[in-house]
């Protein structure tokens, strides 16, 4: 997954707000719109939480290693770090706002344990990457 899906893909996830549904195709997410044949769709394209779960921790994985290559460029380079620091500054932005899209996700599938517990588990590590870029103070006017 290249950097420009991640991208589209964290904003997408942004936007999802409760009880909306959404699924991947070609490395992109998508909301889905509620109707009345919804759930044939999703039934017949295989569309179900649970691939849709392992697809977002694998954007969120991929964004991870960006921001870890991104951090060690900033830290191990002598050059301008405008660029860095602009990108970084995106992808907390787009994290934090993803942070409460989760949370609203996670509600809609508040009977699903699994499903719960897996956004949890995703929100702490996100939570841990947006303290990461404050503590090192790589974060503007925030």
């Amino acid at each position: 997954m290249n950097k420009d899906n991640i991208i589209k893909n964290l904003n997408t996830i942004s936007n999802i707000k409760q009880y909306q549904k959404f699924y991947h195709y070609n490395d992109l997410i998508y909301i889905e719109y509620n109707d009345y044949l919804q759930f044939a769709r999703r039934w017949l394209y295989g569309r179900n939480r649970y691939d849709n779960l392992i697809f977002l921790r694998k954007v969120f994985q991929n964004s991870f290693n960006i921001i870890d290559n991104l951090m060690k460029e900033y830290f191990c380079t002598k050059k301008d770090k405008t660029f860095i620091i602009k990108n970084l500054n995106n992808f907390y932005d787009l994290y934090k706002k993803s942070v409460i899209s989760l949370n609203q996700i996670k509600d809609t599938y508040i009977n699903d344990t699994k499903i719960s517990s897996e956004i949890y588990i995703l929100i702490n590590e996100i939570n841990i990457k947006l303290n990461k870029l404050i503590d090192l103070n790589i974060i503007i006017n925030k």
